[in-house]
């Protein structure tokens, strides 16, 4: 899928080495492999963060009952609000459905790393708002909805080539699949090539406190992430 002038409220650069999640021109999010293992993976809020865009609210309505075919590649059409806020290049859509054992979800608790092993434990989801969500009501409301046959989407991008699924939009909608042991509804999105990450970009985005465990693959970045020359 072609975006040819899209506004660049919601990016994702970088590789599956290094990410950065950028909301609204801000860092929310970032990510890299550890470097003490060929597996271990880092997560982290950038610090003061982003805010979910409002401009995803023109979505609502339609991602809660999408009628998707997890068989085929969701329609650009419907999408067409969110593609526009993505940075302009070309991306890849698909639908999946992880089953909750290959999706573990983390939270980077403002002033801590999340950590996990690729793939031992699975593929990420890193949340990029509140969670579990506050409102509870409207958890409960999907659950009666997904319990009843519904499959209303979440929406993740990620960088390509691997790394995880960050989520920006769904966070209601997650917890209520997981309440019900449901497989989610995935509409993932991802770059067709890596966007240019600099390592002084990412570096700036790391917070304080996790200076340190992200020290090595900083360290390592100019032989591990091309993308950022």
């Amino acid at each position: 899928m072609e975006v040819p002038d899209g506004l660049g409220v919601v990016a994702v650069l970088g590789n599956d080495f290094a990410s950065l999640l950028c909301l609204g021109g801000q860092p929310a999010v970032l990510h890299a492999h550890d470097c003490h293992g060929s597996v271990g993976q880092l997560a982290a809020r950038a610090e003061p963060g982003a805010v979910r865009p409002a401009d995803l609210d023109a979505l609502r309505d339609w991602l809660a009952a999408p009628g998707l075919n997890p068989r085929r590649p969701p329609p650009a059409g419907p999408l067409a609000p969110l593609l526009r806020l993505l940075a302009p290049g070309r991306y890849t859509l698909a639908l999946s459905t992880p089953g909750w054992q290959e999706l573990p979800v983390l939270d980077p608790a403002p002033g801590a790393a999340a950590s996990w092993y690729w793939p031992t434990q699975g593929d990420a989801l890193v949340v990029t708002d509140h969670w579990p969500p506050r409102d509870q009501a409207t958890v409960e409301s999907y659950r009666a909805r997904i319990s009843g046959g519904a499959r209303p989407a979440a929406v993740v991008v990620r960088a390509p080539g691997g790394g995880p699924r960050y989520l920006v939009d769904g966070h209601h909608k997650l917890a209520a699949y997981r309440r019900t042991h449901v497989r989610p509804l995935l509409i993932e999105i991802a770059p067709e090539k890596p966007m240019p990450l600099r390592r002084e970009e990412f570096a700036a985005a790391v917070p304080p406190a996790q200076a340190k465990a992200f020290a090595a693959p900083l360290d390592d970045w100019t032989y591990s992430v091309p993308s950022s020359q």
